[in-house]
């Protein structure tokens, strides 16, 4: 597994033949000058924690190397800094709120476990999102951190988030597919208020046309711990989530708490709306 200079060279040579592009400034050919170091320097201390048999240590060096010559193929950097500056903050949002202590490890250890994410940021970087929209949101899996557990992380003007919910009685709808992970990004939000005043079986009948798909209650608690300040504006239907066959999740303001509940599928409020997202997407390994 040894990996050299010249053939990390060889590598950037052959993506920018694919090509023709214009003349590179002298800032982008230093950037590539140290993304190339970079790589070199990577490949070798995988190539170390390999040979020691720290087959963790050599997973993180690879996806790291992983990210670091992928950014040689992103066309819109301001973009991608940007959206990785929002990743990052909704990682330490996560950490602040106590979500590694909760779920039994260090900081470290809890922000790793959504590092492989990042690689996305890339394909989303290059994408144009509707005004209104949320790029993307990190949702935390059950698995990692128990819903109820989660909902108490809920804050709006001091008050925190609570259910009188049994929350084994909610099931993810038919046609809702969740990825295999420990976290995931739902990407292209919309927080429903482009659908306000619609049901929620009104909403996602609407949605199977546009190709998207309803949110989850896991879905709306990690919108509302990243941006609480949308119930303020709209409360918020999950049809991802049922609660029975005629009823779906959903996340309200009770006396100023951010409170997950239920509410009627076939019911239309003004002050309601069916929350979405274009897809999810888990790590690439």
């Amino acid at each position: 597994m040894s990996v050299e200079k010249p053939q990390l060279e060889a590598f950037w040579k052959s993506e920018k033949g694919k090509k023709s592009q214009p003349e590179e400034s002298e800032e982008l050919k230093e950037r590539k000058a140290e993304l190339e170091q970079k790589a070199v320097t990577l490949a070798q201390e995988a190539e170390r924690a390999f040979s020691s048999n720290d087959l963790e240590q050599t997973l993180e060096k690879l996806r790291e190397l992983q990210r670091t010559v992928g950014m040689e193929m992103v066309e819109n950097r301001e973009q991608y800094e940007k959206f990785e500056q929002e990743f990052n903050r909704q990682i330490e949002n996560l950490s602040k709120k106590g979500f590694p202590k909760l779920a039994g490890m260090d900081e470290k250890k809890f922000a790793a476990i959504f590092e492989p994410l990042k690689e996305h940021l890339k394909e989303l970087s290059s994408k144009e999102f509707k005004e209104g929209r949320i790029p993307f949101v990190v949702v935390p899996r059950e698995k990692l951190l128990a819903l109820e557990k989660e909902i108490p992380l809920m804050e709006l003007d001091g008050k925190k988030g609570f259910t009188t919910l049994n929350l084994s009685e909610l099931k993810t709808a038919d046609g809702v597919e969740i990825p295999e992970s420990l976290a995931y990004l739902v990407i292209d939000v919309e927080n429903g208020k482009v659908m306000l005043g619609k049901s929620a079986d009104e909403a996602v009948k609407q949605f199977k046309k546009e190709g998207r798909s309803p949110m989850t209650a896991e879905e709306g608690v990690a919108l509302i711990l990243q941006h609480p300040e949308i119930l303020k504006d709209h409360y918020m239907d999950l049809p991802g989530s049922r609660h029975g066959d005629d009823e779906v999740a959903l996340l309200w303001l009770n006396e100023g708490e951010p409170r997950l509940y239920w509410h009627w599928a076939n019911l239309s409020d003004a002050e309601w709306g069916s929350a979405s997202c274009g897809s999810r997407v888990g790590p690439f390994f």
